[in-house]
C-alpha cells in the first residue's frame, strides 16, 4: 500500500526552501496561511508526523504524542545541538536521533566544545554528499516506519502530562511552602 503524503508547509522563514524542495521530489503540498498560536496548536495535533522549527511548536508536538522532528534554531558555536541532545536523551528513539543529528548540524560551523563532544560521540559523517544520501534515506525509513513510532512519542508525552498543570503546580506550591 501506498499512502497518499500530502505536506502542509507553513507560512514563514522556512516556506520557500520548503517549496523548492517539495516540487523538486513532486511531493503533493499545501501552502498554509498565518494562523493564531490556538489554531495552529489544534492544527498540528491532527499531523501524523510534523517538521517544527519553534519551541512554541516543539513543546506542543511534546504533548501531542505524534512523531516529529525539531528543526531547533541554530545558535552560535552550534550550541543548539546541546539542547537538541537533551531532548533526544529523553525520548531515546535512535532513528530519530540520527535523523535529527544530520538535519541539524551546520557542517561548516566550528563548534563549541559541548556541541563537538556530542557529535564526536555520535560519529556523524563529515563529507556533504554523504551526508544527503543519509539524510534522504533516513527520512525516507522515518516517514515510511512513522506508525512504528508512534508509542514511544506517546509514552514521552505520557510523562511529560504526569508533571500536571505548571500554574496549578505553582499556585500549590506557594500555597504550601511560603508562609503568610
Amino acid at each position: 500500500f501506498l499512502k497518499k503524503i500530502i505536506v502542509f508547509v507553513a507560512s514563514g522563514a522556512g516556506a520557500d526552501s520548503a517549496k523548492i524542495s517539495l516540487k523538486k521530489f513532486k511531493v503533493d503540498f499545501v501552502c498554509l496561511p498565518f494562523m493564531q498560536q490556538e489554531v495552529w496548536d489544534a492544527f498540528l495535533s491532527l499531523m501524523d508526523f510534523s517538521f517544527v522549527r519553534g519551541e512554541d511548536s516543539f513543546s506542543r508536538c511534546c504533548l501531542f504524542g505524534n512523531p516529529f522532528i525539531w528543526n531547533i534554531y541554530p545558535q552560535e558555536e552550534e550550541f543548539h545541538i546541546v539542547k537538541l541532545n537533551a531532548f533526544l536523551q529523553k525520548i531515546k528513539i535512535p532513528q530519530i536521533e540520527k535523523f535529527s543529528f544530520l538535519y541539524n548540524r551546520n557542517f561548516k560551523a566550528s563548534c563549541c566544545p559541548e556541541s563537538l563532544e556530542i557529535l564526536e560521540e555520535k560519529k556523524l559523517p563529515s563529507e556533504l554528499e554523504k551526508i544527503n544520501s543519509e539524510m534522504k534515506t533516513e527520512i525516507l525509513s522515518l516517514l515510511k516506519n512513522y506508525e512504528s513510532l508512534k508509542p514511544e512519542f506517546k509514552k514521552f508525552s505520557n510523562e511529560i502530562l504526569k508533571n500536571g498543570n505548571l500554574a496549578e503546580n505553582l499556585l500549590n506550591f506557594l500555597e504550601t511552602k511560603i508562609p503568610r
